[in-house]
């Protein structure tokens, strides 16, 4: 209901698709502070926490098109499920991607759903699936992604 209203304005502003984040996981903020409450102060965790926490609260406005393009074709109607998902005006099948590629699918993700991923990757020809054990943004911003799935992208990279 509050969407159509930033048509004119033709973005989303940021503290808005933050909150559209935070109602995914109310209790995420809640979770992650105790955490870090329970930290010692100066360390190299808590300096790489709020460096996240600024990268993330430090977003750009999204243009108004974007957002209800993502949120009709690909939540409410599937298209990318149905095959009928266009980019410039041309159907995107994924079986017309002829490259290798590789498809990160973060288990704990609450953005795009694990198995919504996983249908996309069983459809290109050439996928490698690689399974992680963390979120939308653990994915390439926390420890568990510098350890354990950098690595991975840098080797298949490297053939």
């Amino acid at each position: 209901r509050i969407l159509p209203q930033f048509q004119k304005l033709g973005q989303i502003p940021v503290d808005l698709i933050q909150s559209m984040f935070f109602d995914l996981d109310p209790m995420l903020v809640v979770r992650k502070f105790q955490k870090l409450g329970s930290s010692e102060p100066a360390t190299k965790q808590m300096e790489q926490f709020v460096a996240l926490e600024d990268w993330i609260n430090d977003g750009v406005p999204l243009a108004y098109k974007v957002l209800m393009q993502c949120m009709r074709d690909w939540y409410r109607d599937n298209l990318i499920g149905k095959n009928k998902f266009k980019v410039l005006g041309k159907n995107l099948d994924p079986k017309s991607v002829k490259k290798p590629t590789l498809i990160i699918i973060p288990k704990n993700d609450r953005i795009v759903p694990p198995k919504s991923a996983e249908a996309v990757a069983r459809h290109l020809l050439h996928s490698n699936i690689l399974w992680a054990e963390t979120g939308h943004i653990g994915l390439m911003a926390s420890s568990y992604a510098v350890r354990d799935i950098w690595p991975k992208i840098v080797k298949w990279i490297n053939g």
